[in-house]
């Protein structure tokens, strides 16, 4: 094992336990790499001041990106991956080199949960066009040419053939067949206000098509009360877990492997 200890971070604000330092951590212990991975607070105006220590520190070789650093942090980078010249943002990025390499594992994380549902469904639903959300969304645009969408959202804005936008979910929305995707923090427990809620009322549950996909990328807490109303109406429901670790996993494979 090498002496020198290799840093990556994960910054953002504010940071609620991320799963993925227990991930990485994990990883480096098993693989006995002289690694560590630490949790960095910052808010927007204290970016800059970062990106210069991540270049100056020679083991510093990586920093994952949570909100609401995703697309600021863009303009810091060298090299921008595929996955971060479609969505405009960013929750990885590497140094190799002396260059700053933008890779948004989310995205192709979320491709690869979904991609063998997609040939079963004409129309994707995505409520909430946040920094994940809209990722989400130009990245399956980009890669899908016969999909249909409709975005879930009171200011998200596209003129794009395929694409409506709605300012809520209702009943003509529910009944299509259709993978829903939850890019909302409601039901998560990044904050006491949101976690009894949910982007689905029960309501509109007795009206929903039963063929229809749920896909959440909330992780936190397991069962939320959009599983729940899920698991009652017999609705298949995927949450973020899955796609949680194939992000974490893929980007320890593109720093230390």
């Amino acid at each position: 094992m090498n002496n020198t200890k290799l840093i990556s971070s994960i910054i953002g604000y504010p940071l609620n336990k991320p799963r993925s330092v227990f991930i990485w951590n994990n990883y480096f212990k098993q693989k006995k790499i002289n690694a560590k991975i630490r949790s960095i607070e910052i808010k927007k105006n204290k970016l800059e001041s970062f990106f210069i220590n991540f270049r100056e520190n020679k083991n510093f070789v990586s920093t994952l990106v949570t909100m609401p650093l995703k697309k600021i942090s863009v303009d810091y980078v060298d090299k921008l991956h595929n996955s971060v010249q479609i969505t405009k943002t960013t929750n990885l990025i590497i140094k190799k080199n002396n260059k700053l390499i933008a890779y948004n594992t989310d995205v192709l994380a979320a491709h690869k949960c979904l991609k063998k549902y997609l040939r079963s469904y004409n129309n994707i639903v995505i409520i909430g066009l946040g920094g994940t959300g809209e990722a989400i969304f130009r990245y399956l645009y980009n890669k899908t040419n016969n999909k249909n969408f409709i975005l879930i959202s009171k200011t998200f804005k596209a003129h794009l053939k395929r694409v409506k936008i709605k300012k809520k979910i209702d009943v003509k929305i529910i009944q299509k067949k259709s993978i829903i995707i939850n890019c909302t923090p409601l039901g998560s427990n990044l904050k006491k206000s949101l976690i009894n809620k949910t982007p689905i009322s029960k309501k509109l549950f007795s009206f929903i098509n039963k063929s229809n996909l749920i896909y959440d990328i909330i992780y936190k807490p397991k069962f939320t009360n959009l599983s729940k109303l899920c698991k009652a109406n017999k609705i298949n429901y995927i949450n973020g877990v899955e796609m949680n670790s194939i992000q974490a996993n893929l980007g320890i494979k593109l720093v230390y492997k």
